[in-house]
C-alpha cells in the first residue's frame, strides 16, 4: 500500500521586509512554478484552455491563459501581518480539483499563471517586482513578463479591467527569471 504524502497548501513567510523580501518571494515562485508545471491538473486545464487556438499561435495561447486566470481568480489580500504563498491548486477555482478556492493575491496569481504557461512550453518568462515611487521602502507589486517573438508583454491578472499587455507605470523594477 502506498503511503499518501500530504502536500503543503500554503507557505508562510517570515520575511525581513524591504526589497530583499520580494526578491526572495519571486525566487520561490519560480521554484514552485517549475514544480507545478508538471502537475496533471495544471497541464490538462492549460491544454483545454488553449485547445481552440490555431497550432503554433503561441502568443494567442499566452493570451487565452492570461484572460482565463484574470476572469476566474478573484483578488484577495493575504492574512493581516502574514505573507503567504499558496500552491496553484489552491488558487484554482473550486470546480477544478478538490482544494481550489478561486482566489489569491498578486503573488498567488503569478504562481498559478506561470505554472500554467510553463506547462504548455512558454519559456521566456520573468516575475517583475516593482515600486511606484521613490519613497517606497519595499517592492509593492509582482506580475509576469513574457518575451514572445522578440516583444515583451506584461501579464498582470489582478488588473481585472485591463487588457493583456497592460502595465502601470512604475518607479523601479527587478525581473526574476521563472
Amino acid at each position: 500500500m502506498k503511503k499518501r504524502v500530504k502536500r503543503q497548501r500554503f507557505y508562510k513567510f517570515k520575511l525581513s521586509g524591504g526589497f530583499s523580501a520580494a526578491i526572495e518571494t519571486a525566487k520561490f515562485i519560480s521554484k514552485l512554478a517549475n514544480l507545478y508545471k508538471k502537475n496533471k491538473l495544471i497541464r490538462d486545464l492549460s491544454v483545454q484552455i488553449v485547445s481552440p487556438v490555431k497550432s503554433h499561435d503561441f502568443l494567442e495561447e499566452i493570451k487565452r491563459i492570461f484572460y482565463w486566470v484574470q476572469k476566474n481568480v478573484r483578488y484577495v489580500r493575504d492574512i493581516v501581518g502574514v505573507e503567504t504563498l499558496q500552491i496553484p491548486l489552491v488558487t484554482l477555482p473550486p470546480n477544478y480539483g478538490d482544494i481550489g478556492i478561486g482566489a489569491g493575491d498578486c503573488d498567488d496569481q503569478v504562481l498559478l499563471l506561470a505554472s500554467m504557461l510553463l506547462s504548455i512550453g512558454v519559456r521566456n518568462m520573468y516575475a517583475r517586482i516593482v515600486t511606484y515611487s521613490a519613497q517606497d521602502k519595499e517592492y509593492k507589486h509582482i506580475y509576469l513578463i513574457v518575451v514572445q517573438g522578440g516583444k515583451v508583454y506584461s501579464l498582470d491578472p489582478i488588473a481585472k479591467d485591463k487588457p493583456f499587455g497592460y502595465e502601470v507605470k512604475y518607479y523601479s523594477k527587478q525581473d526574476i527569471k521563472i
